[in-house]
């Protein structure tokens, strides 16, 4: 089972961690699941060099945070991990 983590950007300045997160773990063959609230994406927007587009790109999957129904899928409980930014 390969590894997997769940990752959420929230609209604190923890995105340019979040976005050296995900480099690093697509480049380690992650599974990278992502959730960015409209917080999140607004950070980004103002912290980082990568475009929202470019950010969910590194994710194998990304949820819509306006979809309530849009939660990981079932089995993604058992992920190796979660990571929420920023991380307190």
């Amino acid at each position: 089972m390969a590894e997997r983590l769940i990752v959420g950007i929230s609209g604190a300045s923890g995105a340019p961690l979040a976005v050296a997160l995900l480099k690093a773990l697509r480049a380690a063959g992650v599974e990278i699941h992502l959730i960015v609230s409209h917080g999140g994406e607004l950070t980004i927007r103002q912290e980082c060099r990568e475009s929202i587009g470019e950010v969910k790109a590194m994710a194998g999957f990304v949820y819509d945070i306006s979809d309530i129904a849009a939660a990981p899928p079932p089995g993604a409980g058992k992920a190796w991990a979660w990571w929420l930014s920023p991380a307190l």
